[in-house]
């Protein structure tokens, strides 16, 4: 998961779920490039693929939808 963000070292998460033998899903908030927290978006690894869900920053009912549909 890290390796797909920008500062791979400032990430925090949160919310992990393992999903059978290769998905995990949750939240991660990490520094973009101007150095700031991003704030938590919706990350989804899954048979060696990572991706976090391109939502930025939002509240926590917007967060909770986009984990629901990741953690499928």
């Amino acid at each position: 998961m890290r390796a797909v963000l920008i500062d791979p070292d400032s990430a925090r998460f949160s919310r992990e779920k393992v999903i059978g033998r290769e998905k995990v899903c949750g939240a991660v908030n990490a520094r973009n490039r101007m150095g700031g927290y991003t704030g938590a978006s919706g990350f989804l690894y899954m048979d060696g693929y990572a991706r976090v869900a391109d939502v930025g920053i939002m509240d926590s009912l917007g967060l909770e939808i986009v984990l629901a549909e990741l953690c499928k």
